[in-house]
């Protein structure tokens, strides 16, 4: 019925995964048959042991390199079925795709060939992820949105052909039945091209997303960019693009839009860590069609000119070095001289390029609601950062026999919501109708995660680490990402709210890789935990701080030695061992926590201290991963981590993200006098406990290390709510550290809950007063989530107060789990009420009653707001 060919040159590390996924269709080739075109390494051996046949290209001829039109050529001669199922040596199938396939051709009998989606699997290094994202464009548009659609030709490296149809295509055009394809097309085109033989002959070319394949291309940025070059150019060589200044205009046009697309693609999935290589593209692909041309075709010179005349405007000396360099072995055996011949839309181009204007004005900014526009040097810190990052890419171990895959994976709800998890306390969603970008305009850097990578890494074993809440990656790219790495060992950092979903992905990444074992860890209850350790598909749950407990069940698994299905948290009171959390092989850019525009973007976030001694009862890091211990980290190193991301990133702020800044005053004094000594004079703001941080002397050093705001968790000015969350706070301490901040111009972040059991429209309007009284810069305001395993939410479930059980349900920004004497419906109300008349007072409106509801009185509350203005 049907005959698989494989087509190689040099597969040995593809080969065998590509040939065991044939031998595994539920319908099963008569013969599965290689045809190799002068491998000079294990691929012969590898077949052989596979039990196919195996034909080198001597059978067919002294050729030097038989080549791929010439390969799928001699394959007709070899075969009697009425299909050819053609798969490129580094193309894996799903045990159904010849089951899946057939029947379409029933379906139409001018139906000639079918392929299936093509789908990305390596998507680690900066090459492959730009020809995912751009050349296949495999998960640009999810799969569920795609339909069948009938194609001018299909790529040759997944099709399925009735044999017939080439047969009638090779003898009338070219005399010979196994001849439809062209013997001189070597290494590509041969597809294209017989695709327009069999649509000229009347038949119909169709492309199914319902048939996936999975390709195992490996590209770095240099392969990438020459692939995408090569497999472009060959048309315009065919159709004498390169003859005159009138044919080349269509090829100028193909090189930019090529280029714009990729840059338009990453500005709106923000993967602005991939602009580095659409910029060397930008210019390489016009230097590189200067050796198409004849000798001293003035075409050459314009091109070679424009791009001299550019590199005067380039706004960056390392940028311009390694456009230079990048091209350095064209640029060397260039023998044209200088002269002032330039192409208008080329040198208009290269000039976009080089002064960035290329880019869009918000880039790499673009989920940041408190800008309009990026500056000058973060678009170049974008640009050499990315640049560092393709540098380093080989001196990271990612691939050993044994590896490592963390995972921060997608959360994102049906109803348009987009969770943040891994890297918040306070684990949340965002309704994304309301912003006009791939991601919502928080997202918190993932310690744990960051700092397992980094030890790792230390300890030499081959890891990657894919944060896809901050990528904006969908559950498929998170998914494929994993089946492309084929990790021994995935450890994801789940939460309660995030859980279902969690499940499911990591279900359906189990189905992909069934011999990957796959730990979950995060801020888990021990009920919850034993509950997962049931789950089939889930082989080790790590239960607390997982850092080093993540290193050591690696090791165990990579020396097989014995584990344990939940593995005990590794103790480490020294906060200071371990090592920095990394940085650029992570979507920088996408990281910000930046409460007021002061605090200038780029933001780096970091940790000077882990654990709070206070014991609120709604804090779920201290309840179920740490404990209440506070350990303190190294200051020169955390302020050789701020210098560091300075020059490779650019930083223009920071924001020290520790559960309590302030429990150690001669800690925080150390590190603002370190600021002081090394002359950083970087804005930056803390999180912080304002009844313990009443000091002026301690507030002035850190003012002149650089600190322009402080974050406050109030909740509530109710001493009846303060006593139920065990918040222990003095608000009146509280108002003298307000006092001491505005004189100091230190600028004030206020947050709150609504939804306790003690609170009434009555105290929610009396603490809403206070914090106008208190006039500071921000505030938030959430609704109450007992986040299972911490004290509050036993004290609720034992109260029965507890209504919705659904974890689902713990949403810290779209929810209130449980009912509260005032009501839940009316809890919410108060929460948009509040924000309404915080809105309005800081606009300084006076607000009329009609247009804002007050919290217990119509009127009282506008009034109040009224005579404060």
């Amino acid at each position: 019925m049907i005959t698989a060919f494989v087509p190689t040159l040099n597969n040995e590390k593809t080969i065998g995964r590509v040939l065991k996924a044939i031998k595994a269709q539920t319908v099963r080739p008569k013969r599965i048959i290689v045809i190799d075109s002068g491998s000079a390494d294990a691929t012969e051996s590898i077949c052989l042991d596979a039990g196919v046949e195996f034909y080198p290209k001597s059978y067919f001829g002294d050729f030097e390199i038989l080549g791929l039109g010439r390969a799928r050529n001699r394959i007709l001669e070899l075969i009697d079925t009425p299909y050819l199922l053609s798969v490129d040596s580094d193309i894996i199938l799903r045990p159904d795709h010849i089951e899946k396939i057939l029947p379409m051709f029933a379906e139409d009998p001018a139906i000639a060939g079918i392929a299936g989606r093509q789908i990305e699997l390596n998507r680690i290094h900066m090459g492959d992820k730009c020809r995912a994202l751009v050349d296949m464009r495999d998960l640009y548009n999810e799969s569920r949105k795609l339909k069948d659609e009938f194609r001018p030709f299909l790529m040759g490296s997944n099709n399925i052909y009735r044999t017939d149809a080439l047969h009638i295509v090779g003898m009338a055009e070219n005399g010979n039945k196994f001849r439809p394809f062209e013997d001189a097309f070597m290494s590509n085109y041969e597809d294209a091209d017989v695709g327009h033989k069999l649509t000229k002959h009347g038949y119909k070319l169709l492309w199914t997303p319902s048939v996936p394949t999975y390709h195992l291309q490996k590209d770095d940025v240099r392969s990438y960019i020459n692939r995408a070059y090569r497999y472009r150019v060959f048309k315009w060589l065919l159709n004498g693009g390169f003859e005159t200044e009138e044919a080349y205009a269509g090829k100028i046009e193909h090189n930019i839009n090529y280029v714009r697309m990729g840059i338009n693609i990453i500005t709106e999935k923000q993967r602005s860590y991939l602009a580095y290589p659409f910029f060397l593209a930008g210019f390489s692909f016009f230097i590189e069609d200067i050796l198409h041309f004849e000798q001293g075709h003035p075409m050459a010179r314009k091109i070679y000119n424009s791009f001299l005349k550019s590199m005067e405007h380039c706004k960056s000396e390392e940028l311009k070095r390694g456009i230079l360099e990048f091209n350095r072995l064209i640029l060397d055996n260039i023998t044209l001289e200088r002269t002032e011949e330039y192409d208008e839309r080329i040198l208009e181009w290269f000039l976009s390029l080089a002064d960035l204007s290329a880019f869009h004005k918000k880039f790499p900014a673009m989920h940041d609601t408190k800008l309009t526009e990026t500056d000058e040097n973060t678009r170049i810190s974008c640009l050499t950062a990315s640049k560092k990052r393709m540098e380093a890419e080989d001196n990271l171990n990612i691939y050993g026999n044994f590896k490592v895959m963390l995972m921060n994976l997608p959360w994102r709800k049906e109803n348009g919501r987009y969770g943040v998890r891994a890297g918040s306390r306070w684990p949340h969603t965002y309704d994304m109708g309301r912003y006009d970008s791939a991601l919502p305009p928080y997202i918190p850097y993932p310690f744990f995660l960051g700092h397992t990578f980094s030890l790792l890494q230390r300890a030499g074993i081959s890891s990657w680490m894919c944060d896809a809440v901050a990528e904006g990656y969908t559950e498929e790219e998170a998914i494929f990402e994993a089946f492309g790495y084929e990790p021994n060992l995935i450890i994801a950092e789940v939460s309660v709210p995030s859980l279902t979903g969690d499940l499911k992905t990591l279900a359906d990444i189990k189905a992909f890789l069934p011999d990957t074992k796959i730990c979950i860890t995060g801020p888990l209850p021990k009920d919850i935990i034993a509950q997962l350790a049931e789950k089939p598909f889930i082989d080790h749950i790590i239960d607390g701080e997982y850092e080093f407990a993540a290193l050591k069940l690696a090791q165990d698994l990579k020396h097989k030695r014995m584990t344990q299905k939940t593995v005990p948290m590794e103790r480490q009171d020294d906060y200071a061992q371990l090592p920095v959390p990394e940085r650029l092989f992570t979507p920088f850019y996408n990281y910000n926590d930046r409460p007021v525009a002061a605090l200038k973007y780029p933001s780096l976030q970091i940790q000077l201290s882990r654990g709070c001694p206070f014991g609120c009862s709604f804090c779920v890091l201290p309840s179920v991963f740490y404990g209440d211990r506070y350990r303190k980290g190294d200051i020169v190193k955390a302020v050789n981590e701020i210098e560091k991301n300075f020059k490779t990133f650019g930083i223009q702020s920071f924001y020290a993200d520790d559960d309590t800044f302030n429990v150690d005053k001669r800690h925080v004094a150390a590190f603002a006098q370190e600021l002081i000594d090394r002359g950083l004079n970087l804005p930056w703001m803390a999180m912080a406990r304002a009844d313990t941080l009443n000091d002026k002397e301690l507030l002035t050093l850190l003012k002149q290390s650089g600190l322009i705001g402080l974050k406050f968790g109030i909740e509530s000015t109710n001493q009846a709510a303060l006593a139920e969350m065990n918040k222990k706070l003095n608000i009146e301490k509280c108002q003298e550290t307000f006092e001491i901040c505005r004189e100091l111009g230190i600028g004030i972040h206020l947050t709150f809950t609504l939804g306790y059991l003690a609170d009434t429209p009555v105290t929610a309007e009396n603490t809403f007063r206070w914090l106008i009284g208190q006039n500071p810069d921000s505030m938030q305001v959430s609704l109450t989530i007992p986040f299972p395993g911490t004290p509050m939410f036993d004290t609720l479930k034992n109260m029965n107060v507890l209504t919705d059980m659904n974890m689902d349900g713990y949403d810290g920004a779209d929810n209130l789990p449980f009912e509260t004497p005032m009501g839940r419906d009316r809890v919410k109300l108060l929460k948009q009420q509040w924000i309404a008349a915080w809105l309005a007072f800081k606009k300084g409106e006076r607000t009329e009653a009609s247009q804002l509801t007050a919290f217990s009185d119509p009127h009282g509350l506008s009034e109040y707001i009224g005579s404060r203005l």
